[in-house]
């Protein structure tokens, strides 16, 4: 048996077996496994990527985490997504119907709790970021792969008709988180993939995979906001940043070449539902007017988070919206979502979360967490994101992990 010797602070010498030492070494590993579940997870089972929050919690304050609670202030992120979770909370004083205040805050808690579970610790280690994005792709493929072959084995049944007939993810949601893997896949790869070899082709392939899958779930805003981004991050980093023009350019084509393919290799059913959305309107539209409706009675500080979604059924009532109120659906807007819960105050709230955490980031020079906020911002357009938990999830997750690049960065230049 082999010994370590050392001395404590009340300088008393003490003997510890080294396999306990590697023991307790392993052990303080087991967070961190914690979060890949959690990425994992979060596109087909979010309930496991709960239990695994939860595992995390407990190791967290056995480990005396919390001692770091006062980095959490040097994150405008962290601050932002608090002050947005207590926004809802406050509206609620003046809300009516406490039980959807409840079942709203529900869906917020994320944005309270992981921000401070992720960002209030001694080390941010950075290959953790890395295997946790692998995770979370490979969870994405996972869900891929069973809708390829739901479709292979009953041609009727799209992405979108077997996410909702046959499982508990939504496809509005996936096909924002597979933008965000597409994005952050590309640009964390793109030093391999340009090397030629079979490896970067299996990469290649794989992104270029996912991009189909984004057309096959036939998400609109997702497919825009992915061509929107690409070819802005394309022009700022190729242009503006390297200054490599015919690089640029190369990139440019084939990103408007891949998207050509996807959309004309799209499934069938997946291209007829386009068009009929094209030739029939939007839905939206009238949800949208519905929202606007009643922004106008109280635009200062909204209904509260409690009373929204009945203002919205009152206003579907008035347009004769039947299916709008037999669903309850929301404002299918998150800025006018916030505008009717918390009205400008609340807007102004929101707005200033996005931008500061964007220019905090860019000077930080994390541009993986700026194309994190810009796939979000646009999404949200058409979507209420943070009225579900597999949204809220989404951003306080994915947006505390990648601030650890910012510490990274830190300690870069502070060395």
């Amino acid at each position: 048996m082999y010994y370590l010797i050392f001395h404590n602070q009340d300088k008393e010498i003490s003997i510890i077996p080294i396999r306990m030492k590697k023991l307790i070494a392993y052990f303080d590993y087991i967070p961190d496994i914690f979060l890949l579940i959690v990425a994992f997870f979060l596109p087909t089972f979010p309930a496991v990527s709960q239990v695994a929050i939860l595992l995390f919690l407990i190791f967290w304050i056995t480990k005396g985490q919390y001692k770091y609670l006062y980095k959490i202030k040097e994150h405008v992120f962290a601050l932002g997504s608090i002050a947005v979770f207590a926004l809802y909370f406050l509206s609620g004083l003046y809300s009516d119907n406490l039980t959807f205040w409840g079942s709203n805050l529900e869906a917020k808690l994320p944005l309270l709790i992981l921000p401070i579970l992720l960002l209030s610790r001694e080390n941010y280690d950075q290959k953790v970021v890395n295997s946790t994005l692998w995770a979370f792709g490979l969870g994405c493929l996972s869900l891929i792969i069973y809708l390829h072959y739901e479709h292979i084995s009953d041609p009727e049944f799209t992405f979108s008709r077997t996410m909702a007939i046959k499982t508990i993810a939504n496809s509005i949601y996936f096909a924002m988180y597979l933008s965000f893997v597409l994005l952050i896949g590309f640009v964390l790869n793109f030093k391999k993939i340009i090397q030629f070899n079979f490896k970067s082709f299996l990469l290649l392939a794989g992104l270029c995979w996912f991009h189909y899958a984004i057309y096959a779930l036939a998400s609109r805003m997702a497919i825009l906001g992915t061509i929107g981004v690409e070819l802005m991050a394309v022009f700022v980093w190729k242009i503006i940043l390297d200054r490599k023009i015919i690089q640029a350019g190369v990139m440019m084509f084939l990103i408007i070449l891949v998207n050509f393919f996807s959309l004309n290799f799209a499934q069938k059913a997946t291209k007829k539902r386009i068009k009929k959305l094209r030739k029939q309107g939007d839905v939206r539209e009238l949800i949208w007017k519905g929202s606007w409706m009643q922004i106008a009675k109280s635009p200062i500080i909204g209904y509260g988070a409690g009373d929204t979604q009945d203002m919205l059924i009152e206003a579907y009532k008035t347009l004769d919206y039947n299916h709008g109120v037999k669903k309850k659906q929301n404002c299918h807007n998150q800025y006018l979502q916030i505008l009717m819960t918390a009205g400008i105050i609340g807007l102004l709230v929101f707005l200033a979360w996005l931008l500061l955490s964007f220019r905090s980031a860019w000077l930080a020079q994390n541009y993986l967490f700026c194309i994190f906020v810009a796939i979000f911002a646009l999404n949200i357009l058409t979507e209420s994101m943070l009225e579900r938990q597999q949204g809220t999830y989404f951003v306080a997750f994915f947006g505390s992990l990648l601030l650890w690049k910012n510490e990274e960065r830190t300690r870069k230049n502070q060395s």
